[in-house]
């Protein structure tokens, strides 16, 4: 005869960690997809860097920064979701919740940028204040420029996440790489 569990538990606390190791293996892999959508989208804006600065004669090789920013970025959004912020976009129709996500996403993006040029300045010796001047004295295009970039990123991003969410990603899934047919096998309309 096998041996029984002695403790009435055992089996629940196996499940639990099942479930604990297939939910972190579900983080891993949407961060990682996350990193490798704004890793390629960042790289892309670097590779035409490099050939702007090559007209000018004018050598710019950092690749290496897209991908770092690409990991914080896909990190920052999943922090922002994990947090609930989303919760309060969420209530209306779709097109007003991925627009309104797409700019609070930007924005805690760029509040981000923000504490870490100060927490850097901090660590230079310079009082945030000095930090702040310092980061005003920029040509205003630049901030405005890099919002323009990071809401275009987001954009297409979040607009996927949503639709996957509101009606799922298993029927978007079939929508974007199938014959068009849902798992219930009835046609789209149209």
């Amino acid at each position: 005869m096998g041996r029984q569990n002695s403790h009435p538990d055992h089996g629940s606390a196996s499940t639990c960690r099942q479930g604990r190791r297939q939910t972190l293996r579900r983080e891993l892999q949407v961060f990682l997809l996350l990193t490798a959508y704004f890793t390629l989208f960042l790289g892309s804006l670097t590779v035409y860097r490099r050939l702007l600065l090559a007209e000018s004669g004018i050598a710019y090789a950092h690749y290496g920064i897209a991908l770092v920013q690409g990991a914080v970025l896909a990190k920052l959004l999943l922090i922002a979701e994990a947090s609930g912020i989303g919760r309060w976009f969420r209530r209306g129709p779709l097109a007003l919740t991925i627009g309104l996500l797409t700019a609070g996403s930007a924005v805690f993006i760029l509040l981000t940028g923000l504490v870490e040029h100060l927490i850097k300045g901090l660590v230079e010796g310079a009082m945030p204040a000095e930090t702040l001047i310092r980061l005003l004295q920029h040509d205003p295009a630049e901030p405005l420029g890099r919002l323009i970039v990071l809401l275009l990123s987001l954009l297409p991003l979040i607009a996927f996440l949503e639709l996957g969410k509101r009606i799922g990603f298993r029927r978007l899934r079939v929508l974007l790489f199938s014959t068009h047919r849902f798992p219930s096998g009835r046609r789209l309309p149209g």
